[in-house]
């Protein structure tokens, strides 16, 4: 039994899209860990951060979702030379002495100012990997989350979370591997 002409215009769309999203996947999924990379550097480098536990920068988090499916997700690691918190985030009412804090800064004092779950970064940003409800009519979704409990309190007021720096980067990058795809 012979396919018709139209049966064999479809097969092939279809092989042919299936074929540009699996490259474009494979770029996206580069991309990402160019974010993360960036979306660290930029915690870094922010002017006036300061990292007593290094919560902060571990709960930093990039997925890539393809048809509502996670594909692939980033966490700070060695990888991006980040070394694992030193201690758990502090929460609000606390007072904290570190002989030396994660930025290797000695004697440093903190109170704290937001109530947290007193874990670790690196759990509220694999939580985020876990629960992100991406656009269901989406083909390819990139999510980055600054995931602890005072991520939004620290860029609001102190601005040195370096989301913005990201944010901007982001703008200025991802239609360009998106339009080299092809």
């Amino acid at each position: 039994m012979s396919a018709s002409n139209a049966q064999v215009l479809e097969i092939a769309l279809k092989d042919f899209s299936k074929k540009m999203y699996d490259e474009l996947e494979q770029k996206l999924l580069k991309h990402c860990e160019e974010i993360l990379d960036r979306a660290i550097q930029f915690r870094f480098e922010a002017p006036g951060a300061h990292n007593f536990t290094g919560n902060l920068v571990n709960s930093i988090a990039v997925g890539l979702w393809r048809n509502g499916v996670l594909v692939q997700g980033y966490l700070p690691g060695a990888k991006n030379n980040v070394e694992m918190v030193r201690r758990n985030k502090m929460t609000a009412g606390l007072w904290y002495r570190f002989r030396i804090d994660y930025d290797t800064v000695p004697n440093t004092v903190y109170y704290g100012t937001v109530t947290t779950d007193k874990g670790k970064g690196r759990n509220d940003a694999m939580n985020f990997l876990d629960t992100f409800k991406p656009d269901p009519k989406a083909i390819f979704q990139i999510a980055v989350g600054y995931t602890t409990e005072y991520a939004s309190w620290v860029e609001t007021l102190r601005h040195t979370t370096g989301y913005m720096n990201t944010v901007e980067w982001i703008k200025l990058n991802t239609e360009k591997v998106v339009r080299q795809n092809g």
